[in-house]
Formats: structure tokens, C-alpha cells, sequence
């Protein structure tokens, strides 16, 4: 049952119509106020595709982060690169997640400085989930 709501939270993440607000149920976070932040902090003026790849980069930094937090195990101590002891159906999804956002940081490097948001995605990505976590 775990590993079947993890594929659909990584499904979600992958799909190119990427709709964060599908993760609120799932994550427990609001969404909406991911946005607002990043909204503030002045993505818009990126234009519209920078704001959709680091938009989905953020919630996809999100979401492994949560996955994280519950299964530490999964992960390599220093990274979000996955442990052998994940499921292999798993592990490959996160391999390609993983892969699609390191592009969209090479085409947008450093933005999370520049935006002062963060130190770096990951870091921005547990800052985001202070502010919109609802239910843990």
C-alpha cells in the first residue's frame, strides 16, 4: 500500500501538466502557499517556462524530501539518490525524478540565491515546508 502511494506521488511529479495542488492530499502541505512564496520572491519576472520548471523543481525537492522524512533508510545519508534498500520500482522512478530536475537546475543554476530563498533546493524545499506543512 505504501509503495502504490508513493508511485502515484511520483507519477504526479513526473506528469509535463504537473498540478501541485494534487500533492496537498498526499504530502499534506498547501500548495498554495508554496506559490504564494514563490510568487514573492519574484519567479514571475523569470518568465512563464522558468517559472514552470523551477516550479516543479521545488515540489519535486519537496516531495523527496517527505520521503525522506519517513524513510530515511532509502536514501543515501548525503543525497536524495536512493539506497539499495528502496524498492527497485521505486528506485528507478527517483533516478529519472532525479535526473529531470538536475537539467532544469543546469538551465536555471543558482536561481534559489538569487530569488533569497535559499542556500539550495533542498534547502529552500525544507524552508517551503515549514511554512505550508497542515498535517504531518
Amino acid at each position: 500500500e505504501i509503495e502504490e502511494t508513493l508511485e502515484k506521488l511520483f507519477a504526479l511529479t513526473k506528469k509535463i501538466d504537473f498540478d501541485p495542488k494534487a500533492l496537498d492530499n498526499l504530502l499534506g502541505i498547501k500548495s498554495d502557499k508554496v506559490l504564494e512564496i514563490l510568487k514573492e520572491a519574484g519567479l514571475n519576472s523569470l518568465g512563464s517556462a522558468a517559472k514552470e520548471n523551477i516550479t516543479k523543481v521545488v515540489f519535486v525537492i519537496i516531495t523527496l524530501v517527505c520521503v525522506k522524512n519517513i524513510f530515511p533508510d532509502w536514501f543515501d545519508i548525503n543525497s536524495f539518490e536512493p539506497s539499495k534498500k528502496m524498492p527497485a520500482s521505486l528506485s528507478l522512478r527517483v533516478k529519472n525524478i532525479l535526473h529531470a530536475s538536475k537539467l532544469i537546475e543546469k538551465k536555471y543554476p543558482s536561481v534559489y540565491s538569487h530569488l533569497e530563498l535559499g542556500s539550495s533546493w533542498v534547502n529552500v524545499a525544507q524552508k517551503m515546508l515549514k511554512c505550508a506543512v497542515i498535517m504531518v
